[in-house]
């Protein structure tokens, strides 16, 4: 059978040992379906939502749900995030997101308050996206997620479900369920790991891979299965498992995400020690059907709100149950080992020269975002000072000194500003205006003319052609070879670098 309208979900029923049977939704539907699927919750059900959280998960499900028809109500005790969302402003920086939620604003579908009162609208189905934050023994904590639902409880009595958008450890909903039900509610607790990727976040949510839905039995998760078929389409692919399938998944998705980051940057590093342009040997790699071509770029490390706090958790879960997890357990400190190797890069480079000015384009853990938590480029930065640099530093979407950011690093308005009189860039963060720029006109303010692009996101034929010996993360020799001929241009104040006094490197 093909398409969903029929037959929603589909027992497989094949033996799996003592597991438990999973449900699976088939999928198969044409456009004009989808066009059907968007009419019916315009014009019939309309479900009303509640979104506990204006975070960037929150904010992204209210938004998305409230334009493809849901009445969303929005709970969220920070001050600022309530006042932009009543002015139809995007709490946060995302592509695509402001349009959503002025329209959604705009026709009464999205409205946000403080609290719980006597005005909220009468709820369907109760979303909870609170943030669950490293505690200090790095596992995550979620008094106040679960704070929020009890207390919330009273008022869901016309509520088919509660869902947790939140990350949260193994068995968390088995916890609350317990709690909910010591209290009389028989309500169900479904678990729904959000898989968005910050600066692609309403296309990843529009247009899921999966939709990973956990809960106790087929008939507690429909209602949600429901929401999602009437708001992204009859073949989206929705996977219901059991609540603690689907909060393992979440963990060993950003888990496998982060070791595969990591294991392209050792082999960058190697490549690297050879002269061997990694590009070369990743795009090779990743024509291998078993391993395909996606997320084998390297970089400076990966960062954000995500993938090393659930690292640093999946690992304190094993640990928990007596399982160990070598490979996983190697993941962060090979990830701290990459900004380390970028900053003994730009050290060879430029540390014994006289100025050691540098330009750091960036400061955002990855393009698309405003996000700085984690963000290898802030630990650069902050490394450098430390090491005596004088780093002006540019980011599009850092307007103003950050706390995270060392007070010795002068955060600048522009590119212009960083470079001037700079002994060489180094790209931080791959944004795409810094691939735009006019390099041979940059290059004229400057000192000297080295570029370490960490991003490989500058075109190395326009950085040739402005002069600008480039040098790949870990390559030494390229390295020590540029600082010598640094150091030598400071004896004879040569005002530029001789490409030709480098040998050339990837």
């Amino acid at each position: 059978m093909s398409g969903c309208a029929a037959e929603m979900l589909k027992i497989d029923d094949r033996p799996r040992g003592p597991y438990p049977p999973r449900y699976q939704c088939q999928r198969g539907r044409t456009s004009q379906s989808r066009k059907a699927s968007e009419t019916r919750m315009t014009q019939s059900t309309q479900p009303t939502v509640w979104v506990f959280g204006a975070g960037y998960v929150g904010i992204t499900a209210a938004a998305v749900f409230a334009a493809k028809g849901a009445r969303v109500h929005c709970l969220e005790a920070n001050p600022r995030r309530r006042e932009r969302i009543l002015a139809g402003q995007s709490p946060i920086e995302e592509p695509g997101l402001q349009p959503l939620v002025a329209e959604a604003v705009a026709d009464g579908r999205l409205t946000v308050a403080a609290e719980v009162d006597e005005s909220a609208p009468d709820c369907d189905l109760a979303f909870y996206a609170i943030g669950t934050p490293e505690g200090a023994d790095g596992r995550p904590e979620v008094g106040a997620l679960t704070d929020a639902i009890i207390g919330t409880l009273p008022r869901l009595a016309k509520a088919s479900a509660i869902i947790v958008k939140s990350t949260v450890p193994i068995g968390y909903a088995a916890e609350v369920r317990a709690k909910i039900r010591a209290q009389g509610s028989s309500i169900a607790v479904l678990s729904n790991p959000e898989f968005l990727a910050q600066g692609t976040a309403v296309r990843d949510f529009e247009q899921p891979d999966r939709v990973v839905l956990g809960a106790k039995s087929e008939v507690d998760a429909q209602p949600l299965v429901d929401l999602y078929k009437a708001t992204l389409g009859d073949d989206t692919p929705v996977l219901v498992v059991s609540n603690e399938a689907a909060e393992m998944i979440k963990y060993a998705a950003n888990a496998m995400l982060a070791a595969r980051l990591a294991f392209v940057n050792e082999l960058a590093s190697l490549a690297a020690a050879y002269s061997i342009d990694p590009a070369e040997v990743l795009s090779a790699v990743g024509a291998d059907n078993r391993i395909g071509p996606k997320y084998l770029k390297p970089g400076p490390g990966f960062g954000g709100s995500c993938l090393p706090k659930d690292v640093m958790a999946l690992s304190l879960i094993a640990k928990g149950v007596d399982v160990r997890l070598p490979v996983l357990q190697s993941i962060l400190p090979s990830n701290n080992d990459r900004s380390s190797t970028v900053v003994d890069t730009i050290w060879r480079s430029v540390g014994k020269t006289s100025k050691r000015e540098i330009a750091l384009l960036g400061l955002t853990f990855k393009a698309g975002t405003d996000d700085l938590r984690c963000s290898p480029a802030v630990d650069v930065a902050n490394e450098l000072v430390a090491r005596g640099f004088v780093v002006r530093a540019y980011d599009p979407l850092v307007p103003s000194h950050p706390p995270e950011v060392d007070k010795r690093v002068s955060v600048v308005s522009s590119i212009e500003t960083a470079v001037a009189e700079a002994d060489a860039v180094v790209v931080a963060t791959e944004w795409s205006e810094f691939a735009d720029q006019d390099w041979s006109r940059l290059a004229l303010s400057m000192h000297r003319r080295l570029l370490i692009d960490t991003r490989n996101c500058i075109p190395q034929e326009k950085a040739s052609a402005a002069g600008f010996i480039q040098v790949a993360i870990g390559d030494r020799g390229a390295a020590d070879a540029a600082g010598k001929a640094l150091r030598a241009m400071d004896k004879a104040t040569s005002p530029a670098l001789d490409p030709n006094s480098i040998p050339a490197t990837s």
